[in-house]
C-alpha cells in the first residue's frame, strides 16, 4: 500500500511541475514514462497484472489532475474575463468589438429559391 501511495505522489508531483513549465505534448511524453516506470516499480513490489494496471491508472489521473492544476496556476490570469486579446479593455468593457463589425465584409445576395411544389 506504501509503493501505490508513493507512486501516486509522486506523479501527482511530476504532473504539477510539467504543467508549470511545459506544454501538454511535454506532458504526454512524461505520461508514457510514468506508466512504464510505475509498471516496473509494481512488478518488482510483486504486484499482479490487474492491480498494477489499476494503480498505473490511478498515477496517470493524479498526474493529469496535477498538470492541469499547474497550467492553472500559471496561466490562471489569462482566464479572465478581463483579458482580452486585442489588449486592455476599454472603460465600457467592448475594446475593439464595435470595429471589428465594420471591417467585415457584407454578405453576397442570395438566389431566388425554386418554389416547393
Amino acid at each position: 500500500m506504501d509503493t501505490v501511495l508513493i507512486l501516486s505522489a509522486l506523479s501527482a508531483a511530476l504532473g504539477f511541475a510539467t504543467g508549470l513549465r511545459f506544454n501538454v505534448f511535454a506532458m504526454a511524453a512524461v505520461s508514457v514514462l510514468l506508466a512504464l516506470g510505475s509498471a516496473i516499480v509494481l512488478r518488482a513490489h510483486g504486484f499482479g497484472a490487474a492491480g498494477g494496471i489499476l494503480v498505473v491508472v490511478v498515477c496517470l489521473l493524479a498526474s493529469q489532475i496535477a498538470y492541469l492544476a499547474g497550467v492553472m496556476s500559471v496561466r490562471g490570469a489569462g482566464i479572465l474575463a478581463d483579458d482580452i486579446s486585442g489588449g486592455r479593455p476599454d472603460d465600457n468593457r467592448q475594446g475593439d468589438v464595435g470595429d471589428d463589425e465594420k471591417k467585415q465584409d457584407p454578405h453576397p445576395p442570395r438566389p431566388p429559391s425554386a418554389p416547393h411544389g
